[in-house]
C-alpha cells in the first residue's frame, strides 16, 4: 500500500520580506495564505490549515513538511478547533508534520484545539529541526470532546508526540497517549478536566519571552492556588464539600499532568500514561510538599519548575522554591485553570509550560496572556479574543 503524499510549505526570504515560496497540499489538507493577517511593517507570514469535510475521517492520513528559510518568519495555524471523527474498522486518523528551521528563523505552530470525537482514534507526530540559533514556539493541545453531546474524553485512543532537535542532537522528546477500555476510564481520571495542554519555546527570538514567562508563571500558579482554595472555602461554608479540603469537580480525583517528558537517554517517560489512558502520580518526581510537585526535566537536564494541582491544594502555599511572589486570587489569566507546571529543558535554553482547564475559554485566555509579547514579531496577535 501506497504511503501518503506529502504536502510541503516553504518559506525564503525575496526583497528583504519573508514569502511562501511554495505551498503545495493534497485532500483532505488545504493551505490558505491570507495576505492581511500580520501588519504591513512586520516581517512575518501566516498560513492557515485546513481539513476538506470539517475534519479528519478514519484512515486520513495527513502528511506535511514545512521548511522556514534563513531569517524568515513563519506561522502555521487554524481557524477552528481539529475535529477527528469516529473510527470506522478500527482505522486510525494521522497527522504527519516535518518542519526544518534554518539560522535565525522563527517559526510559531499555534493551532486551536484537537477535538476527539467518541470512538475515535488518532495518532499525531510533529518533528522539528532547528539549525543554530533558530527560534521555535509551539502549542500542543485537545479537548475531551463534545461535551454538548456527552461526548466527554470518551474516544478510544489519543496520542500526540513532539520531536524537537537542535543541530541533530535530541532537545525534548515528549509524548502523550490516552487511552480508554484498558482500566479506569480516561473520564475518571480527568476529575472533571476539558482541556489538556502544553506549550514549548525555544531559541534566542523568544529568550525575552521565556524570561517573562519564569516571572510570571510562579506567581499565577501561587493565583490559581489560592483561587481554587478560596472556592473550596466558599463550598464548604455552604455545605457542598466538608472540611477535609478542596476537591475537583465532584469526582474528588486528583487531576493528572497534561504530558511529560521522555528522556533519549533511558529515562523515564512520564508522558504515556501507560496503557490506561492518563499519566499516573509516579510519573512525576514529586517535592514532597502538599500541593506542588517537581515539574518535568528535559533530556539535556533542564531544571525542574513546579506543578500546582487545584485538586490537592487544601494544603499551605507551597510556592517555588526561594522568595514567594505575591499573587492575588483574582488574577484573570489563570481564571478557569486547574493546574499549571512549567520546566527548563536543553540546559535552560527552552521552556515546556503544561496547563490543564475546565473550558476552552480558560484555555484560550491563558495562552492569548502568556504568548501576546510575541505579538510585535508576529504581526498579529496570537489567539485574539
Amino acid at each position: 500500500m501506497a504511503g501518503p503524499q506529502w504536502g510541503q510549505l516553504a518559506f525564503s526570504r525575496e526583497g528583504g520580506k519573508t514569502v511562501a515560496a511554495r505551498v503545495f497540499a493534497t485532500i483532505p489538507l488545504k493551505f490558505m495564505v491570507p495576505t492581511k493577517v500580520a501588519t504591513a511593517s512586520v516581517d512575518a507570514v501566516w498560513v492557515y490549515m485546513l481539513q476538506y469535510g470539517g475534519g479528519i475521517v478514519a484512515g486520513d492520513v495527513i502528511a506535511f513538511r514545512v521548511d522556514v528559510g534563513a531569517a524568515c518568519t513563519a506561522v502555521l495555524t487554524t481557524q477552528a478547533s481539529s475535529k477527528v471523527y469516529h473510527s470506522n474498522g478500527g482505522r486510525t486518523s494521522q497527522q504527519i508534520m516535518e518542519v526544518t528551521l534554518a539560522p535565525g528563523s522563527l517559526f510559531a505552530l499555534l493551532p486551536d484545539p484537537v477535538t476527539p470525537f467518541a470512538r475515535s482514534q488518532y495518532v499525531q507526530k510533529q518533528t522539528f529541526h532547528l539549525e543554530k540559533d533558530a527560534s521555535l514556539v509551539l502549542v500542543d493541545w485537545m479537548t475531551s470532546g463534545r461535551r454538548q453531546r456527552d461526548e466527554v474524553w470518551g474516544f478510544s485512543t489519543f496520542e500526540t508526540a513532539n520531536r524537537i532537535y537542535r543541530d541533530g542532537k535530541p532537545v525534548l522528546l515528549d509524548k502523550l497517549r490516552l487511552e480508554n477500555g484498558r482500566g479506569l476510564s480516561v473520564k475518571n481520571r480527568m476529575a472533571g478536566a476539558h482541556v489538556l495542554g502544553m506549550m514549548l519555546l525555544i531559541g534566542p527570538r523568544v529568550k525575552e519571552t521565556i524570561r517573562r514567562l519564569e516571572h510570571q508563571l510562579p506567581v499565577r500558579m501561587v493565583a490559581l492556588q489560592k483561587s481554587r482554595a478560596l472556592a473550596a472555602a466558599r463550598a464548604a461554608h455552604s455545605g457542598m464539600v466538608g472540611a477535609s479540603g478542596l476537591t475537583s469537580g465532584t469526582s474528588g480525583k486528583a487531576l493528572p499532568s497534561s504530558g511529560g517528558t521522555e528522556q533519549p537517554s533511558g529515562g523515564n517517560n512520564g508522558a504515556s500514561g501507560g496503557q490506561d489512558g492518563a499519566s499516573s502520580e509516579r510519573d512525576r518526581p514529586s517535592s514532597g510538599k502538599i500541593g506542588v510537585s517537581g515539574g518535568t526535566e528535559g533530556p539535556s537536564g533542564g531544571t525542574n519548575g513546579s506543578f500546582v494541582n487545584s485538586s490537592r491544594a487544601s494544603g499551605g502555599t507551597n510556592g517555588p522554591v526561594g522568595s514567594r511572589p505575591k499573587a492575588e486570587a483574582a488574577d484573570a489569566s489563570v481564571q478557569g485553570l486547574l493546574s499549571l507546571s512549567f520546566s527548563k529543558v536543553a540546559g535552560g535554553e527552552a521552556l515546556v509550560v503544561r496547563f490543564v482547564a475546565g473550558s476552552t475559554d480558560a484555555a484560550y485566555a491563558f495562552l492569548r496572556d502568556q504568548l501576546e509579547p510575541l505579538t510585535a514579531q508576529l504581526g498579529s496577535r496570537p489567539y485574539p479574543g
